[in-house]
């Protein structure tokens, strides 16, 4: 049994620390997007500077710890353009889900189902696309 849990762990460990990582860049994100929301800031325009701040670190991050490469300026433009899609995924599915789950819950409760809504959504989506665009 747990070398069945070790080979696994093995087998999806680039998954495994991308996610991680990603949790720990969540926190971060999710901090940064309450501030500026109880500055009144638009829930699309939080979560835009959220995102990218995330973003940045991400890409220091998973460089090094999930993917095991080396920062390239090719690996920055595939984490750039891999950043771009899942923005405006993000955006588009925290902005509709935050507008239909206000009518049912409160403006706090909104905002986490939203945000994790649209983590969700575009984590495995970036996850594949850069596995595959830096080629490990």
């Amino acid at each position: 049994m747990i070398a069945t849990i070790k080979e696994l762990v093995n087998k999806h460990r680039q998954l495994i620390n991308y996610g991680l990582i990603t949790v720990f860049i969540s926190l971060v994100d999710i901090i940064i997007v309450k501030i500026l929301l109880n500055l009144s800031m638009e829930i699309w325009l939080a979560n835009t500077v959220g995102v990218i701040t995330g973003s940045i670190l991400q890409y220091i991050l998973t460089i090094k710890y999930a993917f095991g490469v080396k920062h390239s300026k090719e690996k920055l433009l595939i984490h750039g353009i891999t950043f771009a899609i899942g923005l405006i995924l993000a955006d588009i599915i925290i902005h509709y889900s935050y507008t239909f789950l206000l009518t049912l819950y409160s403006k706090n409760i909104s905002f986490l189902l939203a945000k994790a809504l649209s983590m969700v959504g575009t984590f495995f989506i970036t996850f594949f696309l850069r596995k595959k665009l830096y080629k490990v």
